[in-house]
């Protein structure tokens, strides 16, 4: 409690006291009320001073009594908004093929060893030191294959009425500051984050299961969630409607489909990993907590680990006329968490690095094969990888709508379409021959380009001064420097790859 709030908690109390004392002075005065009536005023005095002290007490510093303050004042309505990914024509409803004019030489095809079995990243035992005695409650945070245990000495309080609104939303909120589980809860939510290099998002989706198994109602899920996220500093808001209340939360990177609110310039998204959004409008508060400011990372950690078991898919692939048979890396906990991910925009999806088992996994069996060949073969060869190492089917297709997929996740459906694909490529190609690698936007599908020495009679785009011959993913068969005929002599959008 720093000096301002001693001096502001001293003039109410001396305030206070004073009316008291006037009340009692009167009373003695009169000569009318006997000493039995004053000691209840006294109790009643002493009550009121313990409950004043007590209410004080309850927030951890300003930040939190100036914002159950702002709480108990104002709200306003926000409208929400929804971005749309960019307009498109739609996709190949198969994957178009490439006839060869004539054979071309077929890159040599070396014999590689079985690929090692997969050692998935075990999490470490999570055991903070307990901040209560072993006589506390004990509660079990559990999420995906990620499992911890943490013991509070304070139980859980705090029963939202049927209807949620602001004075619903401001009283948890005085409750909450209450509880002192919260830090213990916050602790282990960083120490899962420190052992399996969780971001941010990582975390919040690992809170709102943690509440999902402590609270039952939804919308009481939704508060804790968004009570914690703030204790951890994360930019976050709440709202409601006449249908439910919302977790808001501000991320780093732009989402597609999914709802937002604008306050003071920046976006709130609405959090929901059971896709259950608002429309129209929402209430909030009008001020933000000021300990809420760090917007929400929802670029995955190469070494994201959220537990479950690595396994291999064997598949076969067309390798220029020869089946050659490779073992794909999946993992089931991390392709369910992945797809509690909002869709966010195709620079985003090829800025982020692979898995590192994934990645490990693959070189494996790729590095071999690609040994003795020229930097030109090997990008022919890791482009045919690409165009038959999974199945073509649309997004409308497998999901209804748009749906752009991290490559472990077409890995474990078997099929993507054009996105994915071009995805696979370049994040082979960055990883194994080390040279630059962009993506291809056209309304409608996407491909890619990679700069290689200077080679005649193939189709190329220039990025910076610099050629970047044409490799689509999606043109089965097709060698470097092909597009597929729906999109060949348009101008793309360059989408960098890191």
């Amino acid at each position: 409690m720093n000096d301002a709030m001693l001096s502001q908690m001293n003039v109410n109390i001396l305030s206070k006291t004073w009316q008291w004392l006037a009340v009692l002075g009167f009373t003695v005065g009169l000569c009318s009320l006997s000493s039995g009536v004053q000691a209840q005023a006294n109790q009643e005095f002493r009550q009121w001073l313990a409950e004043q002290q007590s209410r004080f007490s309850a927030f951890r510093d300003q930040h939190d009594a100036d914002f159950a303050r702002w709480l108990d004042e104002q709200w306003v309505s926000f409208d929400t908004f929804v971005q749309q990914p960019p307009a498109a024509e739609p996709k190949p409803e198969a994957a178009p093929t490439w006839v060869e004019p004539e054979l071309t030489p077929q890159p040599p095809v070396i014999t590689t060893p079985e690929p090692p079995a997969i050692v998935a990243p075990t999490p470490a035992p999570v055991t903070p030191t307990p901040a209560a005695p072993p006589s506390g409650q004990r509660m079990t945070l559990r999420y995906e294959g990620l499992s911890a245990e943490l013991r509070v000495n304070q139980p859980l309080q705090g029963r939202l009425p049927t209807r949620v609104d602001e004075r619903a939303i401001a009283d948890y909120w005085q409750v909450m500051s209450a509880w002192r589980g919260a830090e213990e809860v916050g602790r282990l939510v960083a120490e899962l984050a420190r052992r399996n290099h969780l971001n941010t998002y990582d975390q919040l989706l690992v809170m709102h299961s943690f509440a999902g198994q402590i609270v039952e109602r939804a919308e009481a899920q939704t508060l804790l969630t968004w009570y914690l996220a703030v204790r951890q500093g994360m930019q976050v808001r709440v709202g409601y409607d006449n249908d439910s209340v919302y977790l808001l939360v501000a991320t780093r990177q732009s989402q597609y489909n999914v709802p937002y609110v604008t306050y003071q310039g920046v976006r709130f998204y609405a959090f929901s990993p059971q896709g259950q959004y608002p429309l129209g409008q929402i209430t909030s508060y009008s001020e933000q907590h000021r300990r809420a400011s760090s917007f929400v990372e929802l670029l995955p950690h190469p070494a994201l680990n959220v537990g479950g078991t690595w396994t291999l898919k064997p598949v076969t692939v067309d390798m220029f006329g020869t089946d050659e048979q490779f073992q794909l890396p999946v993992n089931d906990a991390l392709v369910s968490h992945l797809e509690r991910y909002p869709q966010l925009s195709l620079q985003d999806y090829f800025a982020q690095p692979m898995p590192l088992p994934m990645r490990d996994v693959l070189r494996e069996q790729l590095q071999p094969r690609l040994r003795g060949m020229s930097l030109f073969e090997q990008a022919s060869y890791l482009l045919r990888f690409a165009q038959f190492v999974t199945g073509y089917k649309t997004d409308q297709e497998q999901f209804g709508q748009e749906n752009y997929q991290h490559p472990i996740e077409s890995f474990a459906n078997g099929y993507n379409d054009c996105e994915d694909r071009a995805l696979i490529y370049a994040l082979l190609v960055r990883d194994l021959l080390r040279v630059d690698v962009v993506a291809l936007y056209f309304p409608g599908h996407v491909a890619t380009a990679i700069q290689l020495p200077p080679r005649s009679g193939l189709g190329s785009t220039q990025v910076g001064g610099a050629t970047f011959y044409w490799a689509d993913p999606s043109y089965l068969h097709a060698p470097l420097g092909r597009l597929i005929p729906q999109v060949e002599g348009r101008a793309p959008q360059i989408i960098g790859v890191p």
